[in-house]
């Protein structure tokens, strides 16, 4: 097949060869057959004037034959592009029945099953230690001092914070906390005059 593709495109360049000689003839039979014009040879002129028409037309006929070869050059490479493409897809069939007969089904499920157990327990250890880790950091540091830096760099900022404190931990810190809290505010609302 690829010796006949290789022969069809050969001879379309042959043919385009060729039609590229006749139009060097017919130009140059133009030539002469203006030269003879300028002579005042009429019949010379005519003849060279056939010659030139005849060379056209076998230049039109190599480019029409050089088509029709390209044509044909082209559908069977398209074939011949066919014909490996099943073959590559008839083996890669058989390689996805191999592998497929070769693939225990419930082994495969079971895996998926402990992966998802194991992803599973995976995000419960997680949220163990998250949660571990957020109650000592939060116990780490005193809400006190936190809640202080707030109130100084709102008050640096020029901002008004009402910070919220749960219940639990104004019962816990009693009185004084409110009452400092309260100072803080008013001290805030003075600088905002």
């Amino acid at each position: 097949m690829e010796r006949h593709l290789f022969n069809l495109k050969f001879a379309s360049k042959e043919m385009t060869r060729n039609a590229s000689k006749s139009q060097k003839l017919e130009d140059a039979e133009k030539s002469k057959c203006k030269s003879a014009l300028r002579k005042g040879a009429l019949d010379v002129a005519r003849v060279h004037a056939e010659n030139a028409i005849r060379h056209r037309n076998q230049a039109l006929g190599f480019l029409r034959m050089g088509a029709r070869l390209d044509s044909v050059a082209a559908r069977v490479q398209s074939l011949n592009n066919m014909r490996n493409m099943t073959r590559t897809i008839q083996a890669v069939t058989r390689s996805m029945d191999a592998a497929i007969k070769r693939m225990d089904l419930e082994r495969v499920q079971s895996l998926m099953d402990r992966f998802d157990e194991e992803c599973q327990q995976l995000e419960v250890a997680s949220m163990v230690q998250e949660s571990g880790l957020d109650a000592t950091t939060c116990t780490a540091v005193p809400m006190r001092q936190v809640d202080d830096l707030v109130i100084q760099l709102a008050e640096e900022a020029g901002l008004e914070v009402q910070l919220e404190m749960p219940q639990v931990a104004l019962d816990s810190l009693g009185a004084s906390l409110v009452s400092e809290r309260d100072e803080l505010s008013k001290r805030l609302a003075q600088l905002r005059k």
